[in-house]
């Protein structure tokens, strides 16, 4: 189930503004790319997520500039999350 920020979050008021990205079911955090350009800028809820690309773990809370090349949409898992995927 998509979920926006807003509902997804709803402890933390500063995240009820984005609206060009989501959670998909519990733990995975996507943003989309919508514009031409080789990155994008995230916003991170507070805790630990885990770059699903790279791996990079990274602490939420802020919000940041991260790479998206085409065929690369951001994509971040909520820490403590195993997921069974094949890249």
């Amino acid at each position: 189930m998509m979920r926006s920020m807003a509902m997804a979050f709803p402890d933390q008021p500063g995240l009820a503004t984005i609206n060009d990205q989501y959670l998909l079911g519990t733990d995975l955090l996507v943003a989309p790319v919508l514009d031409e350009g080789d990155s994008r800028r995230v916003t991170l809820p507070r805790g630990r997520w885990t770059d699903f690309w790279t791996g990079d773990v990274v602490e939420g809370g802020q919000t940041k500039t991260v790479a998206a090349p085409l065929g690369r949409i951001p994509v971040y898992v909520r820490a403590g999350v195993l997921l069974n995927a094949f890249k």
